[in-house]
């Protein structure tokens, strides 16, 4: 199993259709159905109802595509934040006050600042 095979079975399943998951997928639809009959004898499930007009999602099925889509969905997130990371607008801000200043400032002035940049873990030393 690998992502794009997540991706291909997600397509079909919200198409309810090889050929209309095929067009938006951009590959041909035997290529496609092959990628399913793969998945399918390597799980030795059958995950749609094959009818003449469209494809319905078995108890399997619909199992096995509630977990694709949160796998994608987390590496969406992973990337999402691997960019921010790259893009520095994530990451880690620690804060150092001394202790005659750190009260004053730490109150005042600094809780504003920490609070525009509140997507940084922070913390005050």
């Amino acid at each position: 199993m690998d992502l794009r095979q997540l991706e291909y079975i997600v397509k079909i399943a919200d198409e309810c259709s090889i050929t209309r998951a095929a067009e938006q997928l951009y590959i041909s639809q035997s290529g496609l159905n092959q990628q399913l009959l793969k998945l399918e004898n390597e799980l030795r499930l059958q995950l749609f109802h094959r009818s003449k007009n469209d494809l319905r999602l078995t108890e399997a099925g619909k199992i096995y595509v509630d977990y694709a889509r949160q796998i994608l969905q987390l590496k969406s997130d992973c990337y999402n934040i691997l960019g921010d990371l790259a893009d520095n607008k994530r990451g880690r801000l620690t804060v150092g006050l001394t202790p005659e200043r750190g009260n004053r400032h730490a109150d005042g002035n600094l809780s504003p600042v920490l609070q525009r940049i509140s997507q940084y873990n922070h913390r005050a030393l």
